[in-house]
């Protein structure tokens, strides 16, 4: 998940980062490490080895310092958690649906199946569901009898190892193939992972080196392989960006007439408008003319009042 980090970093400080970041982050492996060391210095007798931290801690350190231990334990826990569950939501919510939206074929199926319209149709719910998958794994993985934490290291380690050559060969700057390196970091996972983790429960060392040079090499293989896109292909592709274009246009074009319809209605309701303004105007200066037209009766009236009187 490194590579969330490094997009926020500007263009001229990348290198500076990340070793800064390397130095930084060798101080959490270094210093948990020494507990280790520590305990074996001394001859402790610890019964898990997997808990060969926390039995040092108990050991060498006072009871309030336990707590605090399990708290950065936690908090490591929790970061790693979060970074995971964010880039799989990443993956699945932007690279998953987008593509998937780009293949005519895939994208008439989720218009069809109301299972996959639901999951796909929507980014932001194919990252939800992208996480909650994820977490029940993640849960299952963790309640597998037997399983010790140093199986999943190696496992971790194999799943990191697939991305090793493609990351190698995009420093370098080798030429890949986009399509070759997904399907190389996908079949890398799918077939050479399980392969590991099988020869490691039944220890099975052949099948434990062949699933790790499996792993590394089946993506780096995969991705440097570049095949020449076929007519058929190509033809399938200028095809497909004829229809999206028509399909733009004619959306384009469809924006266009409601827009000149809402358009047109505009300048009648102004024209409505300016006629009801106009007949506003008339009846106020007719309204004006009457008032008028009292005010010099009434003067009349009271003329004639005063010369009655005077008479």
């Amino acid at each position: 998940m490194f590579w969330q980090r490094v997009f926020c970093v500007k263009a001229d400080k990348v290198k500076r980062t990340m070793i800064t970041a390397a130095f930084i982050f060798a101080v959490v492996p270094i210093s948990l490490a020494v507990f280790g060391f520590f305990a074996a210095g001394t001859g402790l007798a610890i019964s898990d080895t997997q808990l060969t931290n926390v039995g040092a801690v108990m050991a060498f350190c006072p009871k309030w310092f336990l707590y605090l231990f399990f708290v950065l334990i936690l908090s490591g826990l929790i970061s790693t958690v979060d970074s995971i569950i964010c880039a799989v939501s990443s993956v699945a919510g932007h690279d998953v649906v987008k593509r998937l939206s780009m293949n005519e074929k895939w994208h008439g199926r989720i218009q069809k199946n109301i299972f996959l319209f639901i999951l796909f149709a929507n980014e932001v719910r194919a990252a939800r569901f992208a996480m909650i998958v994820v977490t029940i794994i993640a849960i299952l993985i963790a309640n597998i009898p037997g399983l010790t934490i140093l199986y999943l290291f190696l496992l971790y380690g194999t799943l990191r190892s697939s991305v090793m050559l493609p990351t190698v060969f995009a420093i370098l700057g080798k030429r890949m193939s986009e399509r070759g390196l997904f399907y190389g970091i996908l079949t890398s996972m799918i077939v050479g992972l399980p392969i590991f983790a099988y020869g490691n429960f039944t220890g099975n060392i052949p099948m434990i080196v062949f699933g790790s040079l499996f792993t590394i090499l089946a993506s780096g293989i995969m991705a440097v392989r570049r095949k020449p896109l076929q007519r058929g292909s190509m033809e399938v592709a200028i095809k497909i960006d004829r229809t999206d274009m028509d399909k733009r246009i004619a959306e384009i074009k469809a924006v266009h007439g409601e827009y000149l319809a809402c358009a047109e209605k505009m300048e009648a309701h102004i024209r409505t408008f300016r006629a009801l303004t106009e007949s506003a105007r008339g009846t106020a200066r007719d309204i004006r003319k009457s008032v008028s037209q009292y005010k010099r009766l009434q003067g009349k009236k009271s003329l004639n009042r005063k010369k009655s009187r005077r008479k």
